[in-house]
Parts: C-alpha cells; sequence; structure tokens
C-alpha cells in the first residue's frame, strides 16, 4: 500500500518517530492519527495515549513492555474498553535473526520443526523488555501461541528468566534477561539445524557442510512500521496472554496456560467457573468467584472482591476496593465509587416502567452509589438516583430517591431513620461517632458533615 494512503499515524515515542522518519511518511499524515504508534509499552504511554484513543483505533506497539504483567493487562483493557485494539508487533519479529530463521524454516529444508532455542538479553530496568522481545521472537518462528509455560527466575531480583514452552506440534526454550546486548536463536528440525550467533544464519543438514544464509538486512522497526501499515495485525493478545503465564509460572513455581491463567495470573484471581467477556478492565488485586459474569464495557478497579453468581454490565464502573456479595446484578447505568458494599441479593434497576414486550434501552436512567456507601441484603435501588457517600440503606429497604451522605435510611419506601459515621457507627444526639470517635455536625439544610 502507499505510505500516503488512508492509514495514518501519530508518533507517541521517540524510537516510533525515527522509524516514521525513516519510512517517509509525511507529517500530515501522521497527524492524522488513525494509529497511535508507540516504541514501547510504559505507564506514561498508557496515561498520555488511552484519553486519546478512539473508537476504531489502534495503538501499535513496535518494542518491548517496561509494564508489569498485571499493568500491561490494563494498558490492553483500556484500549479494547475504548472500542480500540492494541496491534503488538515488537522489532524483533522482523530482525535479521528472526526472519533469517523463518526463512529457512519456510524453506522445508529443515523439514518438520522439533525444537526452537532463543536467547535474548538487553540492558533493560526491567526484565519485562528483554523477555517480550525474545518471546515475540520464538511465537513469530513457532507461528503459533503455547499450550503450557513453566518458567523460573534466577533471583528474587528475577534479572534472568528461563522458561520451556510447549506447542502444538513442537518444544521451545526462552532464556531471558537484563545484561550485554545479545541474542542466539537456534531452529531444530527433522533434517538439521540453523542458528543465528547474533552476526549470521547458518544452515547445517544432515550429511552436509554448513551453510551461510544471506537476507537483507532491513529488519527491526522500520519493517515493522511497514508491517502495521500493511494491515498486520500483530500477536498482542497472544503475546500479552503468553507473557503473563509465563509471569505466573514463575510466581508459583507450576506450569501455567495462557489461556486457563490469563485473568489469575495478572494478580487478578476469576473462578474457573466464571465469563469475563472481551472489553473489560480489572485492576489488580480483585478477585471474581463461582459463576459470574462481567460484560463487555466493565471496568473494575483494584482490590475489589465479586462474590457468587454476580452479573456486571454492560458498560458499567466499580471503584477500588468495592465488595459485592452473593446474587448481585449491576446493570447499564449503575456507577460505584470507592469502598462501596453491595449485600447479598440487593437488587439495582435501570427503567421506571419494563415491559417484556417493548424495549427500553434508550430510557435507562443512572444511578451513583458514592464513596463507602453500605447496601443492605436484599434492599431495592430504584434507578434514576444519587447514594450519598458513607450512607447506610437497611435490609430489605427500598430506596426511591436521593439519599444523602451519612444518612441510615430503612423501611418501604425508605426514610431516613438517623445518621451513620464513617466506620459506619449510627450517631446520637452528641453526633460523635461511637467507634473512631469522629464529630459530626449538622448544616442549616440539614445535611451532616465531619468537623473538620
Amino acid at each position: 500500500m502507499n505510505k500516503q494512503q488512508n492509514t495514518a499515524i501519530h508518533a507517541a515515542d521517540v524510537e516510533a518517530e525515527q522509524a516514521l522518519h525513516e519510512a517517509g511518511l509525511a507529517q500530515a499524515s501522521r497527524e492524522a492519527a488513525g494509529i497511535i504508534l508507540l516504541g514501547h509499552l510504559s505507564a506514561g504511554h498508557r496515561q498520555a495515549t488511552i484519553p486519546k484513543l478512539k473508537a476504531g483505533q489502534a495503538i501499535a506497539c513496535l518494542g518491548s513492555s517496561r509494564l508489569a504483567p498485571a499493568e500491561a493487562v490494563g494498558f490492553d483493557r483500556d484500549v479494547t474498553g475504548r472500542g480500540g485494539r492494541l496491534v503488538w508487533l515488537p522489532a524483533s519479529t522482523a530482525s535479521t535473526g528472526t526472519r533469517s530463521l523463518a526463512a529457512a524454516i519456510a524453506s522445508g529444508r529443515l523439514g518438520r520443526i522439533r525444537v526452537i532455542q532463543i536467547e535474548w538479553f538487553r540492558p533493560a530496568s526491567v526484565i519485562w523488555e528483554p523477555l517480550t522481545d525474545g518471546l515475540a521472537a520464538l511465537m513469530a518462528l513457532a507461528g503459533a501461541s503455547p499450550d503450557e509455560v513453566t518458567a523460573q527466575a534466577d533471583a528474587a531480583q528475577a534479572t534472568v528468566i528461563s522458561a520451556g514452552l510447549l506447542f502444538p506440534d513442537l518444544q521451545a526454550q526462552l532464556l531471558a534477561g537484563i545484561g550485554h546486548p545479545s541474542e542466539r536463536l537456534a531452529v531444530i528440525g527433522e533434517h538439521g539445524r540453523v542458528v543465528w550467533d547474533g552476526h549470521c544464519a547458518t544452515l547445517e543438514l544432515h550429511g552436509a557442510g554448513p551453510e551461510t544464509l544471506s537476507l537483507k538486512q532491513s529488519g527491526g522497526p522500520l519493517a515493522t512500521v511497514h508491517a502495521v501499515l500493511d494491515g498486520h495485525k500483530g500477536i498482542g493478545a497472544e503475546l500479552l496472554r503468553t507473557v503473563i503465564a509465563l509471569a505466573a509460572s514463575v510466581a508459583t513455581g507450576r506450569p501455567a496456560s495462557p489461556t486457563g491463567e490469563y485473568w489469575r495470573t495478572a494478580n487478578v484471581f476469576v473462578h474457573a467457573s466464571s465469563v469475563i467477556d472481551d472489553g473489560v478492565s480489572i485492576g489488580e488485586g480483585t478477585k471474581i468467584w463461582h459463576f459470574s459474569h462481567i460484560l463487555p464495557g466493565v471496568r473494575i478497579g483494584r482490590s475489589v472482591n465479586i462474590g457468587q453468581n454476580v452479573v456486571i454490565g454492560p458498560d458499567v464502573d466499580v471503584g477500588d476496593r468495592c465488595r459485592i456479595q452473593n446474587n448481585v446484578s449491576l446493570y447499564k447505568g449503575v456507577t460505584l465509587e470507592s469502598g462501596v458494599f453491595c449485600g447479598p441479593s440487593c437488587v439495582f434497576t435501570n427503567v421506571n416502567n419494563p415491559r417484556a414486550e417493548i424495549e427500553r434501552k434508550s430510557e435507562y436512567r443512572p444511578t451513583l452509589v458514592r464513596q463507602g456507601a453500605t447496601i443492605g441484603a436484599n434492599a431495592t435501588i430504584v434507578c434514576g438516583h444519587t447514594l450519598g457517600r458513607y450512607c447506610f440503606i437497611a435490609a430489605g429497604a427500598v430506596i426511591t430517591g436521593d439519599v444523602p451522605d451519612f444518612a441510615l435510611m430503612a423501611g418501604v419506601p425508605a426514610r431516613r431513620i438517623g445518621w451513620v459515621s464513617h466506620a459506619g457507627g449510627r450517631l446520637g444526639p452528641d453526633l460523635i461517632c461511637p467507634i473512631e470517635g469522629r464529630q459530626y455536625r449538622l448544616t442549616h439544610d440539614d445535611r451532616l458533615e465531619e468537623v473538620s
């Protein structure tokens, strides 16, 4: 395709900008920002690019990941949650060594491939940089994702990781770490092997002498830019899942599956019976228990506990440190700020006058539950209202209007019967928390506030 065609690129990284300059892409084309091009995955890029991402756009990463696995998961889910896609095609997949061995495999002279071995070392601040580069090259040569990985680190600092990977038709070994830049790649087939020593590729067939292979030196970021421009989808999801599985195996000392362990190993626990749809963002430390379903567009914060038989979504935001007990459904239109407690079987609605025969999705009414609020078991929250900060909804209550901060609500329909503190202690006439001793006061409009 012509480099000036409709596929436009915005460079958000010095390395990517240099590659774009070498590719001869016009500045006007880049400013159109059809693709946001990154040289690596990092926290800074995540913060800078996600707010600018529009539905249908792609973030294309040409390099390694400087993010820990859980943070990389968050990056990926942020992208998909905004209707975009992450195209991750590290330059190592287009390096001269990788392409030399790929050409040897494609020639068929090696016969059936049995083993792939890669050593990949780079000066880096975190192990994930050389690991993702080496792993991407390995997966590019294998042409598939592994079924299982087993990995271990050299020490608590994890400056070197060694891994064994089982693919459907072959085995692979990866040694990646922080150190002097070096790479060694080997592919062993039934008729011989081909080895890249960092400078040249040598083919050694059974019964024949070594043969030096030649390949045009045009790899690296430049080749990757053209691959992205030509519509290459990259290996983003598969690579991310495999990195997470490797991290899980290092942490547990047991084999891990890039598919079955995807969420659990990103410092997130999801029971095998639960379903997580695409386009979901889940924060570190969150646990999702049996038979729950998280629908597309849901954003769940850090350290959230989601019980059994919970349905969330689509397009629901759940803040950090929330606790959602068994048998709760959070429908579209519901937003929980941080620290909200939803008791067992509490109910949220999102339409005031539902009919089975009439679709009213355009009439969903939002419900906002502010920070620290508690909703008791079997309470019902009628849609279109706001529950104030640290309010307390008694078990079985039916909320039909807005609830003030710190209000204690009970009954059908619910009425305010008192006030509670941040800690959940019921306040007496002195308005002093019996648990923490905090002092509160009533304002002129009959609202409660803490005395600072």
